[in-house]
């Protein structure tokens, strides 16, 4: 018997489509621009784009674990601190990142902290 999808699987496949889309706009760069330093001190939506290229630019240098679904979310959960969570075969991985704005609006991962929530299997 199949069972019906879930309110929970249908908002995490919204946060994934959300977060791709996020993730190629920023990384994107119009040669207008390209060489520019980005200013992000300018305003908070400006900000949160700058953080989030930073994080994505950890993240492919540094996350070993290229299986799974990719990531799942990105979440600012404190002023200054964000969670990533890369979703893997019976597991999801968090990465929990601490930011600061420089002068001149550089983004700045002042700490990372490494978890994982293990899944329990289905009955």
């Amino acid at each position: 018997m199949k069972q019906a999808k879930s309110p929970r699987g249908a908002a995490l496949a919204a946060i994934l489509i959300a977060g791709t889309w996020l993730a190629w706009s920023c990384l994107t760069t119009s040669p207008a621009n390209a060489g520019e330093l980005e200013k992000c001190d300018m305003d908070p939506v400006k900000q949160s784009i700058c953080i989030y290229q930073a994080i994505l630019a950890d993240v492919e240098k540094t996350y070993p674990m290229r299986g799974g679904g990719g990531i799942g979310s990105i979440a600012q959960t404190a002023t200054t601190t964000f969670r990533v969570q890369l979703l893997q075969e019976g597991r999801i991985d968090r990465l929990d990142y601490t930011v600061r704005i420089g002068a001149g609006g550089a983004v700045e991962i002042v700490g990372k902290k490494e978890s994982a929530q293990t899944m329990g299997r289905p009955e």
